[in-house]
């Protein structure tokens, strides 16, 4: 079934932002499923972030980046020390 509709959608150029419009903001889950896995999918042919190496996630992430600052969003890697910050941050 589910195959089947996505091929009529697609026949019919009814790719997803036609099809669904919806104004709906970013949580980490949106961001892992609709922007991470999809890049490491295409990158590595896994979708599982646990098979990742950490060659591999610096990768995912620098492709993203890339795109991302493409359209004017510009993304840090975490590191340890803003991490700190930001949690110094919250708890003042």
């Amino acid at each position: 079934m589910f195959d089947q509709m996505a091929s009529i959608l697609n026949d019919h150029g009814a790719y997803i932002p036609k099809v669904i419009k919806m104004d709906a903001k970013w949580d980490k889950d949106r961001v892992k499923e609709l922007i991470w896995k999809p890049t490491q999918e295409t990158l590595f042919e896994t979708r599982s972030t646990t098979k990742l190496t950490t060659k591999q996630i610096d990768e995912v992430f620098e492709v993203i980046h890339q795109a991302l600052a493409n359209i004017g969003v510009e993304i840090q890697f975490p590191s340890i020390e803003t991490q700190l910050m930001n949690q110094r941050t919250l708890t003042k």
